[in-house]
């Protein structure tokens, strides 16, 4: 597959199985794919709804900045996954900033085009509610860990932005990326992943963590929130 194309995350993408062919089709036609560097804003809290967007390679943060400056982080948005999705539904401003974690590449569908589609296809409003859906669990996934010590939010981090490859489980977010999203130093996250690589269930290596063992993974979180 081609990394640069959008298309087989368009034409095999789980929420749009068994859709008439034709809808597929007139959203394959209607998006064009961009190019973001690393850091720049894809779109900003409080701006117009522009449409829809899909990660087609990299990797996209969504996240509300507070008054002095810093992000809370909703979640990451990583290959073959979409969002902008809220605005599209109830046609008011952004909810959040999405900024492109590393350098990617993006396949947007416009507003207007979303118009289109959902006036000729109204299935096409299902399809944005299961990507709203997906991302309101994540979202209360992560929740759920926030009360948990630093190495669970860790394996969660990882489990949750893990992508399947051909080598395996593949994890490609900064370190620098990871302390922010946990909320504490780049030497602590440091020293979180170097205990999961010492017990085998990651190997690092360059701009990517590669999971070992979801098994162990899971078993060390129960052991560290049973331990408290």
């Amino acid at each position: 597959m081609n990394a640069a194309s959008p298309l087989p995350y368009v034409e095999n993408n789980r929420f749009l199985q068994g859709v008439d062919v034709a809808l597929v089709r007139e959203l394959r036609e209607r998006g064009r794919t961009i190019s973001v560097k690393k850091a720049s804003t894809v779109y900003r809290l409080a701006e117009a709804n522009n449409g829809l967007y899909l990660v087609v390679s990299g990797s996209v943060r969504l996240a509300i900045p507070n008054q002095s400056g810093r992000e809370l982080v909703l979640l990451h948005v990583n290959e073959g996954e979409w969002f902008g999705e809220l605005a599209c539904t109830d046609m008011l401003k952004r909810a959040q900033n999405a900024i492109a974690v590393v350098d990617s590449v993006l396949w947007h569908l416009p507003a207007p085009a979303i118009e289109q589609l959902t006036a000729r296809h109204p299935i096409f409003w299902k399809f944005i509610a299961q990507i709203q859906s997906d991302h309101l669990r994540r979202f209360i996934s992560y929740l759920g860990c926030l009360s948990e010590p630093t190495i669970c939010r860790t394996i969660h981090l990882l489990v949750c932005n893990a992508q399947d490859s051909s080598r395996g489980k593949v994890v490609r977010l900064p370190q620098e990326e990871m302390a922010m999203v946990l909320g504490v130093t780049r030497q602590t996250a440091s020293r979180c992943l170097q205990e999961l690589e010492r017990g085998n269930m990651i190997k690092r290596g360059y701009k990517e963590i590669w999971i070992l063992s979801l098994e162990s993974l899971q078993k060390k979180y129960q052991e560290a929130s049973e331990a408290g």
